[in-house]
């Protein structure tokens, strides 16, 4: 089968009630597998009562993802931020890494809490805040984070 257009997708949502650890873990453990079938790869960060979410795949299925996104009852407020084709993944060997900021999962909180600063999505006063990233500069923020732990992803 040759292979499909891949397309980037990155949103950002309010979360409709905080997320503890556990269920975190287990959207993690769900969305691995689920993506795996669907040959969907990312990153969701989550902290704060926010998403930031990048899914990247064939078109028509990171099409039909986010549309299961948009009904998701976890989700408020969701905002498209980029949409574009891609020749390449930028997370090809995860096929969803889960960063979060409030549990400290996956990554170093301290290194984690520093590569958000330095893109303005977390302030003193609000924590992490994805709504405040601008257009321009997720693609630079999710590279910087995909290597922010200075290790290789790991394969799905």
């Amino acid at each position: 089968m040759p292979n499909s257009p891949l397309t980037q997708l990155v949103y950002v949502s309010d979360a409709t009630q905080e997320m503890p650890a556990d269920e975190l873990d287990r959207l993690e453990e769900r969305s691995k597998q689920r993506n795996a079938e669907d040959r969907i790869t990312g990153l969701l960060l989550y902290g704060g009562g926010h998403f930031l979410q990048v899914l990247e795949g064939p078109t028509n299925l990171v099409n039909a993802t986010y549309a299961r996104i948009q009904i998701d009852p976890r989700h408020t407020h969701l905002r498209q931020i980029v949409y574009q084709p891609v020749e390449k993944r930028k997370f090809g060997e995860w096929s969803m890494k889960l960063i979060s900021a409030d549990h400290g999962t996956s990554v170093d909180r301290c290194e984690l809490q520093r590569v958000l600063k330095r893109y303005a999505v977390v302030t003193l006063d609000h924590g992490f805040d994805p709504h405040r990233i601008v257009d321009d500069l997720v693609e630079a923020f999710a590279k910087q984070l995909s290597s922010s732990d200075g290790q290789k992803p790991a394969a799905a």
